[in-house]
């Protein structure tokens, strides 16, 4: 392996459980969300914290599927995929979406771990950047909507 392709696995690991320079981990925040809050609503149109989760969820498979080279997979801003939930039986649906998550993490590091890094120069199928791109896209994407995960967190718990 070599060190480009070892810093985006580090970089992707670190955010989602080690410890971050920006602060708190995806694990180590939504480990501490009480599962019956997970579905409310700060407000009647906003996005509860499962969605976010299962958003971000929905969109590492898109990353996985691309790094896997599947051309066909491809999502729709507009379609349900985008927030929708794996579960929606709320007595289990937390759970899933944390099985979910580390069943993904631990699907694109073992992809990337079998890369080189002549694979981030290759271009994703279907779009228009590289696996670089895509990577270091859904690190951000991560960073982003875990901070409005850690917001709500604030609004239902307090």
């Amino acid at each position: 392996m070599q060190q480009k392709i070892k810093s985006l696995i580090e970089n992707l690991g670190t955010v989602y459980g080690k410890e971050p320079w920006y602060g708190d981990s995806i694990k180590s925040i939504i480990q501490t969300i009480d599962p019956k809050k997970v579905f409310s609503k700060p407000k009647e149109n906003a996005h509860c914290i499962a969605e976010l989760l299962s958003h971000i969820i929905g969109w590492r498979e898109f990353v996985f599927q691309k790094l896997l080279g599947n051309k066909d997979f491809d999502v729709d801003q507009d379609a349900s995929f985008n927030w929708r939930l794996i579960d929606n039986n709320e007595n289990t649906a937390w759970k899933n979406l944390l099985d979910a998550l580390e069943k993904n993490q631990n699907e694109i590091t073992k992809i990337l771990e079998s890369k080189d890094d002549s694979f981030l120069n290759e271009p994703v199928p279907g779009r228009n950047f590289n696996m670089e791109f895509l990577v270091e896209g859904i690190i951000q994407h991560d960073i982003y909507h875990l901070g409005q995960i850690s917001i709500l967190k604030k609004l239902v718990q307090d």
